[in-house]
C-alpha cells in the first residue's frame, strides 16, 4: 500500500488513491499530475494513513461571511456598508441562508461524531462586534472543539488607514480574539487531535512572513500526520495565478483593491511566501491543506499532494468532512 491512499465517498461513486469524489474512468491518468481540479459536494473525504491508531473527524467550513452588525459599530458604518448591502437575493440565496446553512453544519457536528470544527477563514464579512458574538455563541452551543484561522474578510473594515499586516494585527487583537483557542497565536499555532497534527496558519494578506515559514518546517519535521488548514489556497502550476504562492501573483492581477478600499497588492511575492510553498509540497508526511477563499469545492495535487477548497457554507450549503484512519474507511 502507497505511504498515503485516498478514498472518497459521498455526492458520487467512490474512488480510491486520488481525493476526490469523481469516478476514476472520467479522470485523464495523469490527471494529479497536471494539478486537475475536482469539485465535490456534500461529500466525505476518508485518507488512509496507515500508521495512525485512531480515526479523527474533521469539519472544514469557510466562507460564511456573515454580516451582522449593530450601532455599537456605527462609526465604522461606512467600512461595512458595501459588504453588508449585498443580500442574499443578489446571491441567489433563500433569506437568512448563511446562518442556516453554518448553524445547520455546526449543530450537528457532534451527532456525526467530529472531533473538531476546521474554519478556514471568512466567516465574518467585516470584523463587527455583532459578527464576533453571533459566530462564537452558535460555536460555543455546539459543543465540539473548534479551530479558527482568518481570512482577509474577516479582519477588513474597508478604507480603513494602514497596510495590511497593521490592520490585520489590529483588529484580530480589537475583535476576532475569542474566535481563537486561548494560547494561541492567531498567525500559526498547532493542536494535534487523535495523533493528527492540525496546523493552522494565517495568510490572508496572502504572503507569508519568516517565523511561518519555521514554524511550518518546525511542526512538519516531528513527523506525525500533518494537516494545513489556511484561508487562500496555495498556488499549483495549472492554478489560479493569483493564489498564495504563485510567482505570478502581484499588483497587476489585483483587480479588486479600490472596490475593496484596501492597499493594493505589492508588486510580486517575498521570498518566504515561495518558500513556504514549496516547503509545503516537499513535506512528505502531509495528509493536506485546507483552504477557503474562492468559494469553490475543488481539489488540486501537486508533487503527489493535496490541497483542498472548501465550499463556503454560504454558497453551496455544503462543508467537508474529513476522516483520517488507517484503513481509509
Amino acid at each position: 500500500m502507497k505511504r498515503r491512499e485516498f478514498i472518497c465517498l459521498g455526492g458520487a461513486a467512490a474512488l480510491a488513491s486520488s481525493g476526490c469524489t469523481t469516478p476514476r474512468s472520467s479522470l485523464p491518468q495523469d490527471a494529479f499530475d497536471k494539478g486537475y481540479f475536482v469539485n465535490w459536494y456534500r461529500s466525505t473525504l476518508n485518507i488512509s494513513w496507515p500508521a495512525l491508531t485512531e480515526k479523527p473527524k474533521f469539519r472544514v467550513i469557510g466562507d460564511t461571511h456573515f454580516k451582522y452588525f449593530d450601532k455599537r459599530d456605527k462609526e465604522y458604518a461606512g467600512n461595512y456598508a458595501r459588504m453588508s448591502g449585498i443580500s442574499d437575493k443578489e446571491e441567489n440565496l433563500p433569506e437568512n441562508a448563511p446562518q442556516q446553512y453554518f448553524e445547520n453544519a455546526i449543530s450537528t457536528a457532534k451527532k456525526d461524531g467530529v472531533d473538531a470544527i476546521l474554519l478556514v477563514g471568512d466567516i465574518l464579512s467585516f470584523p463587527s462586534l455583532a459578527n464576533v458574538e453571533y459566530a462564537k455563541k452558535k460555536l460555543d452551543e455546539c459543543a465540539v472543539p473548534w479551530i479558527y484561522i482568518a481570512g482577509n474578510h474577516d479582519w477588513h473594515f474597508e478604507g480603513l488607514e494602514g497596510t495590511s499586516d497593521e490592520l490585520r494585527k489590529t483588529w484580530v487583537e480589537k475583535r476576532l480574539a475569542p474566535l481563537y483557542r486561548k494560547g494561541d497565536d492567531p498567525m500559526m499555532f498547532s493542536h494535534v487531535i487523535k495523533g493528527v497534527r492540525i496546523v493552522a496558519i494565517d495568510n490572508s494578506t496572502y504572503l507569508l512572513n519568516r517565523a511561518q515559514v519555521d514554524f511550518w518546517k518546525a511542526e512538519a519535521a516531528k513527523g506525525d500526520p500533518i494537516v494545513l488548514m489556511m484561508h487562500i489556497p496555495l498556488y499549483v502550476k495549472s492554478g489560479h495565478k493569483a493564489y498564495c504562492g504563485s510567482p505570478y501573483w502581484g499588483a497587476d492581477l489585483d483587480w479588486s483593491w479600490e472596490i475593496e478600499r484596501r492597499p493594493r497588492w505589492a508588486k510580486e511575492p517575498n521570498p518566504e511566501t515561495l518558500e513556504f510553498r514549496e516547503a509545503v509540497l516537499s513535506t512528505p508526511n502531509l495528509v493536506g491543506v485546507f483552504t477557503g477563499h474562492i468559494h469553490q469545492p475543488i481539489s488540486m495535487q501537486e508533487n503527489n499532494q493535496n490541497m483542498f477548497s472548501v465550499a463556503a457554507c454560504q454558497w453551496r450549503n455544503t462543508h467537508l468532512d474529513v476522516v483520517i484512519s488507517s484503513n481509509g474507511f
